[in-house]
């Protein structure tokens, strides 16, 4: 069985990624009964949701160029999983890509209207123990620098432990595809223009590890289940979160899973409370002078 990430499923189905865009367009025979991303958010609601977008894509022909979701951290720091913005080289080294390849919508709810603010990404900075042989993704974070601020948007809140315990309900949001992939990954992506959102509710890590053994870590992950729900490719890097006493929360990063509102499979999550993850996002916001 093989994992699935949610990146670039149109390119890279079947392979060992959650991938970020898919492709676009009606196609009613291809979409099944099950709503993986879960309802059309209203305009406006979820500002701190940013849009990461690959130029090159614009630049041939992709109709949005959306490849990753992210969440405003401060007016000039995004948060996104690092697997949206690393690759591998010839002899498979862990390369990070070139920050001039992406630019960052903020404050965006539809494709096409005008929405949000868009900024280019200055700098790129990656968990130092990403792509590491043995961490199996783990560490899956990055932290990215916009090249100016964005205006009057509501920024994320990083959770604090017991924030994301079993049983409450975040929601997670986005553009990613609406379309289940399990088991063969054979439905071709579709990637709504409006974003979505589905309520999961957080399940105990033992869940977690019974479903994929070792390669869950609990210390650094957490998983959400909902029969027929789920984040897909196009989600990847965007937000898991909650409101709490009328702040929204982050609990956790879009990063993998067995397919997409796959029966059994969990969502996993990086997990923001978790010292590890969130000392590296404060280094990087926050450097020693």
């Amino acid at each position: 069985m093989k994992t699935y990430y949610k990146i670039l499923a149109a390119i890279l189905v079947g392979s060992a990624i959650h991938n970020p865009a898919g492709a676009y367009g009606p196609k009613d025979n291809m979409v099944t009964p099950q709503v993986v991303n879960g309802d059309a958010v209203p305009k406006g609601k979820y500002k701190f949701i940013v849009a990461l977008q690959r130029l090159d894509w614009k630049e041939k022909g992709h109709p949005t160029g959306h490849w990753c979701g992210a969440s405003l951290l401060s007016p000039r720091y995004i948060l996104t999983a690092a697997h949206c913005v690393t690759t591998t080289d010839k002899d498979k080294n862990l390369v990070v890509m070139d920050a001039n390849l992406f630019s960052a919508i903020a404050g965006m709810t539809e494709y096409g209207m005008g929405q949000g603010q868009e900024r280019r990404i200055a700098s790129i900075s990656v968990h130092p123990l990403y792509g590491q042989p043995s961490a199996d993704y783990a560490y899956d974070v990055a932290v990215l620098e916009l090249d100016r601020k964005v205006n009057g948007l509501p920024k994320v809140k990083l959770a604090q432990a017991g924030e994301d315990a079993p049983g409450t309900v975040p929601t997670v949001a986005g553009w990613g595809s609406i379309v289940a992939q399990y088991p063969d990954y054979a439905a071709v992506p579709f990637n709504p223009i409006e974003m979505r959102a589905a309520n999961l509710p957080v399940i105990e890590d033992q869940s977690c590890a019974d479903a994929y053994g070792q390669r869950f870590s609990s210390d650094i992950q957490v998983c959400t289940y909902l029969p027929a729900r789920g984040d897909c490719q196009g989600d990847s890097g965007g937000p898991l979160f909650r409101k709490i006493s009328g702040r929204f929360v982050q609990a956790g990063i879009v990063s993998w899973g067995v397919g997409c509102a796959a029966p059994n499979l969990p969502n996993v999550y990086t997990k923001v409370s978790s010292p590890a993850i969130q000392e590296f996002i404060k280094s990087v916001m926050f450097p020693p002078k």
